[in-house]
This record gives structure tokens, sequence and C-alpha cells, in this order.
């Protein structure tokens, strides 16, 4: 005869269940809607500096990596950013 251990036996009946989404969902939609939104803030820029042409190389590195040289790009942003700018 196998011996029975004690355990945790959820009950998962429809009505539980459909109270637990409904939970969920009054939290989470919120909080999607406001990460969507922030997102939308977002300035996303790049500018590449390290090419391989020396015409076009702004602060003339190339290939010579780590030369521990000091460079300066200037871009202009397409948006206004608001504090704090990262």
């Amino acid at each position: 005869q196998q011996q029975r251990i004690p355990a945790w036996h959820p009950i998962l009946d429809p009505e539980w269940m459909i109270y637990s989404y409904l939970i969920l969902a009054v939290i989470l939609i919120p909080l999607g809607y406001h990460l969507e939104t922030e997102s939308e803030k977002v300035v996303e820029m790049s500018v590449v500096y390290d090419s391989t042409n020396p015409d076009e190389q702004p602060c003339g590195i190339g290939m010579r990596y780590n030369a521990n040289e000091n460079c300066t790009l200037q871009f202009t942003v397409p948006q206004t950013m608001n504090p704090p700018v990262l």
C-alpha cells in the first residue's frame, strides 16, 4: 500500500481563477500603460565615429585601438529632451 504525504492541493475552480485574473489585470494594465508612456519619451541617437575611411574619421582613431586619445563629437538632437538626460 502506498503512503500518502501531506501536500498542498489547490482548488482551482473557475470563479476563483476569474477573480484572480481580474485582480492581476487591474494591477498590470495601469503599470503597462505607465511604462509605455515613459518609453515613448526616450530619444535615441547613434553617431558613427570609427569609420575605416580616414576622411570620415572625426576623431582619427581608425585602427589604433586603445590609443588613449580624447575625442569631441558634435551632433544635434532632433527632439527637445527634458532632464535628467543620461
